[in-house]
C-alpha cells in the first residue's frame, strides 16, 4: 500500500514518515496521585502540564483518558460516590466545563453488608480545541470529588494513568 494510506494490513509496508505523524500526540502521561481522594464532602484537584499554542497548531480536538480505581464500602444505610470533572481553559482564559462532573462509581446502602469492592474504571473524554487556545495555550484540570453520606462508609478514587492527547 502507499505511504499516507491507511489502514495497513499484513504485508503493507509501513514508513518513517508515518510513523513520524504518530510522535507528539501525546503531550503527557500523568501517574500522579494530586487529584486522589478518600475524604467525604471534599475535592482533590490537579492541573496538567500546559500544552503550548505551537503544540495545538495542526490539533483540533483533545482526548483525555484515565484509568482510575475505585473502593466502595456500605455497611450502614448511607449510599457512596465518587465523581470526576475535567475543565479546561486557554491559557489566561477561564475554565470551562470538557466533562461535567460525572459519577465514576456509586453505591446504595445495603444494611449488614459491608463488602469493600474495588474496581478500575477508563474514562475518556474529547473536547475541541479553540482558536484562543490555539493562540495562547492550553491548560487542563480534573477534580475529583467524594461524597460518602457518613463516616462509616469508605469511599476512594485514585489515579492509576492520565494520558493526555492531541487529535
Amino acid at each position: 500500500m502507499a505511504e499516507g494510506v491507511f489502514p495497513k494490513i499484513n504485508g503493507d509496508e509501513l514508513y518513517a514518515s508515518e510513523v513520524n505523524s504518530f510522535q507528539d500526540r501525546v503531550k503527557e502521561v500523568y501517574v500522579g496521585s494530586s487529584f486522589d481522594n478518600s475524604t467525604n464532602g471534599t475535592t482533590a484537584t490537579h492541573e496538567l502540564t500546559d500544552v503550548s499554542a505551537a503544540d495545538l497548531a495542526s490539533y483540533n480536538y483533545i482526548k483525555i483518558t484515565m484509568l482510575v480505581t475505585t473502593n466502595l464500602s456500605t455497611p450502614d444505610t448511607s449510599a457512596n460516590s465518587a465523581t470526576i470533572k475535567i475543565e479546561k481553559k486557554d491559557i489566561g482564559g477561564s475554565y470551562a466545563d470538557l466533562l461535567g462532573s460525572t459519577v465514576v462509581r456509586s453505591n446504595s446502602p445495603v444494611p449488614s453488608h459491608n463488602a469493600s469492592r474495588v474496581q478500575s474504571k477508563t474514562i475518556v473524554a474529547y473536547g475541541a480545541v479553540t482558536s484562543a487556545m490555539k493562540s495562547t495555550g492550553l491548560r487542563l484540570k480534573i477534580s475529583n470529588t467524594i461524597d460518602t453520606g457518613s463516616t462509616a462508609v469508605t469511599t476512594s478514587l485514585g489515579n492509576i494513568q492520565t494520558v493526555v492527547e492531541l487529535m
